[in-house]
């Protein structure tokens, strides 16, 4: 049988007897951390995760390429900074040093579908403000408009973009040949739907990154070619030149143009010209810088710098 202990006592000292108990059953119990919660719990119940510093917000302005068409890095560490100021691939408005693209398609009838081509920078949408804004700095592009309904060679684009997930291309840059274009090779390609998936300072950035392209095909007439190989692969000669495109605008991370064109620059020291002319397209010239950087940093060190890929 139970006894109760306090019986007998006064009411008063019945509460002090409690008291005194509680106080002994919290001595013994483990100690605790100032959420309350026990200092030697295991698994951290009780303390603040480590806030995240993944920004939800996209860096890039194109949409990220496939899980299965990366270019692996070839180290995993970051180049240090170079003190070289970087010339190469920049367009009139960053003071680069690639020359300005000239029209070679005023000569030739604009088409009779209008309504697929800004010509001249009057449309509403965000890419055609961008536009406009290339075109008065005097950087000449035709902005084509693709979709589900384009044939022929756009239709060949639109394809390639969706499959890819991107939002634009030149189309030599995706080793598409569009010669036969009217706009040949000031063409840029922009899925319709896409118009506005990005504001006007990124879709600006974006066409800075594909006026590039239509410098290196100016420079390069088999730069579809040359983008892939046989098998379709982009190739080694495709990764520097994207690189190039994309040196100071970032606008696709994946081509990792900051890292591999400043550690070039570290290497080739005073040779920075040859960096510049191979980035116009230049095939003679790109040779050129593959065997000087391979000749310092060994065999195959270039295409280990700037990888094929699918």
């Amino acid at each position: 049988m139970k006894r109760n202990l306090t019986l007998g006592l006064q009411p008063g000292v019945q509460l002090l007897l409690a008291a005194l108990i509680s106080l002994a059953l919290v001595a013994c119990a483990s100690p605790a951390d100032s959420a309350g919660f026990p200092t030697n719990n295991p698994i951290g119940i009780g303390t603040d995760p480590t806030p995240s510093t993944a920004s939800s917000t996209p860096t890039n302005a194109s949409p990220a390429p496939p899980t299965d068409d990366p270019i692996t890095p070839s180290s995993s560490s970051t180049p240090a900074a170079t003190n070289l100021t970087p010339t190469l691939a920049n367009d009139t408005q960053s003071g680069g040093n690639l020359p300005t693209a000239t029209d070679t398609a005023t000569s030739t009838p604009l088409p009779t579908q209008a309504a697929n081509y800004d010509v001249n920078g009057n449309g509403d949408t965000n890419v055609e403000q961008a536009h406009a804004q290339l075109l008065a700095e005097g950087n000449l592009v035709y902005l084509i408009f693709v979709s589900a309904q384009s044939t022929g060679v756009e239709g060949q684009i639109y394809s390639d973009l969706v499959r890819r997930y991107f939002r634009t291309t030149t189309g030599p840059d995706e080793g598409i040949d569009t010669h036969g274009e009217f706009c040949y090779p000031n063409c840029v390609y922009v899925l319709r739907s896409a118009a506005n998936d990005i504001g006007v300072a990124a879709w600006t950035s974006v066409l800075r990154h594909e006026y590039r392209h239509i410098i290196q095909a100016q420079h390069n007439p088999n730069l579809a070619q040359d983008f892939r190989d046989p098998a379709g692969r982009f190739t080694t000669y495709a990764a520097f030149e994207e690189a190039c495109a994309d040196y100071g605008l970032n606008v696709a991370p994946v081509y990792r143009a900051q890292a591999r064109i400043d550690h070039l620059e570290r290497v080739l020291g005073t040779a920075q010209a040859s960096l510049d002319s191979a980035c116009t397209g230049d095939m003679g010239a790109y040779q050129n810088l593959v065997d000087r950087y391979n000749q310092t940093e060994g065999a195959n060190a270039f295409q280990t710098l700037f990888p094929g890929y699918n």
